[in-house]
């Protein structure tokens, strides 16, 4: 009998777990609180980088150089299979020399990542090349047609109650409309969401408000991502 699985947060985290787990030959169902990757993942600007490196952990680097692999695969299955080209490309990063030029070369020789400087409108840029960006929303809907197509089950507009881990095992996770929610496994992958439901971390786990703007098309050309002045 095939083990279930729960997974709990329906955006690309989500989503992309519950695609490896069916494949990987679990009965998987994702959950979510809305509409499958209708709220962060939706409105994410795709930057696949972790935008000032030397300010974070080396692992943060490593995890954000090993998940690029993944998109730049998972790109082509999408377009190849399901015909939705989520965008990847390789932009690169301008990043206005405000930041501390030293530490920034230190870790781009100890990376071996490219660093070029450019001089544009009298400003000096530090260009980063090889940074790669993907259109979230498309990445969406393209996971969005491959979960239906791999038959794995969605439950939207379910919001479930908080847990604490003490309790060893959940036999039902209680919800607002008291469906009964039971699986061998849990994954949660409700991102900023997810203090809301495990009270270990209410006070760790929180969502903040951030702000997008997208503009109509216009003839202004912006080939890179720019970084200025956080």
């Amino acid at each position: 009998m095939k083990k279930k699985i729960v997974v709990i947060g329906g955006g690309i985290v989500g989503c992309l777990s519950a695609i490896r787990l069916k494949q990987a030959g679990f009965e998987v169902t994702i959950i979510d609180q809305a509409e499958i990757g209708t709220e962060a993942s939706w409105a994410a600007a795709g930057i696949l980088f972790p935008l000032l490196p030397w300010d974070y952990e080396d692992l943060i680097y490593r995890l954000c150089k090993d998940s690029l692999n993944i998109y730049q695969m998972l790109s082509e299955i999408l377009v190849k299979k399901l015909g939705c080209d989520p965008e990847l490309k390789k932009s690169g990063m301008l990043v206005k020399q405000n930041i501390n030029q030293k530490i920034a070369i230190e870790w781009a020789t100890k990376n071996q990542f490219k660093i070029e400087e450019k001089k544009i409108y009298n400003n000096t840029y530090f260009y980063f090349p090889d940074v790669y960006q993907i259109r979230p929303s498309k990445l969406m809907n393209a996971l969005k047609k491959l979960i239906i197509d791999l038959k794995i089950d969605i439950i939207e507009n379910l919001k479930l109650m908080p847990i604490k881990s003490k309790n060893k095992k959940i036999i039902n996770w209680l919800n607002n409309e008291n469906r009964p929610i039971c699986a061998d496994f849990y994954v949660l992958a409700s991102g900023a969401w997810t203090g809301l439901i495990h009270q270990d971390y209410a006070e760790k786990i929180y969502p903040v408000r951030g702000q997008m703007i997208q503009f109509k098309k216009s003839d202004i050309e912006l080939p890179h991502i720019i970084f200025s002045d956080n």
